[in-house]
């Protein structure tokens, strides 16, 4: 159980998140925020229903791999099922928020937060092969840029860290 619980809670909720992060840079739309966060506590409940009554199971002496297991086992093993399906429930959840991102179509104007990494500094979507060698960064949006990254200064038109 313990396994799968770090697994689950820690891959799976990563995945999550990067496809939230990168979802406007590929698509140029935003996702609804606020269903967002109710998906994510519906997804941590979810899997902490479903993996959490396996360390009672296996305390409790039940072996793994077991298609069929003693009544004993039962109340343990119906809540762990109902936990993965609350888990189901909340991915179908995600991609109709995805789908509902695109049939909204709600584009971005303008991020309140400009992010470090000069991707985010293109438009959304970005291009086809947008990034092949060092961007330039020109005047307009190097004043954002600047005021976000103080520690970086700019000779000319090519971005030089210090």
């Amino acid at each position: 159980a313990h396994f799968h619980y770090v697994l689950s809670m820690g891959a799976v909720h990563a995945i999550f998140g990067s496809v939230i992060y990168w979802f406007p840079l590929f698509t140029g739309m935003l996702m609804n925020q606020k269903w967002l966060k109710i998906q994510f506590f519906i997804m941590f409940i979810g899997v902490n229903i479903t993996f959490f009554p396996q360390h009672f199971l296996g305390l409790s002496g039940m072996p793994r791999r077991y298609s069929d297991y003693p009544d004993v086992f039962l109340s343990w093993n119906m809540l762990s099922s109902i936990g993965s399906i609350i888990s189901l429930f909340s991915v179908l959840y995600f991609m109709f928020i995805m789908w509902e991102s695109f049939v909204s179509h709600r584009i971005i104007i303008f991020l309140g937060k400009i992010n470090n990494s000069l991707e985010w500094l293109v438009s959304f979507p970005s291009p086809n092969h947008s990034i092949y060698e060092i961007p330039q960064l020109k005047e307009d949006l190097l004043f954002c840029f600047k005021a976000n990254n103080p520690g970086i200064r700019v000779e000319g038109e090519e971005l030089i860290t210090k």
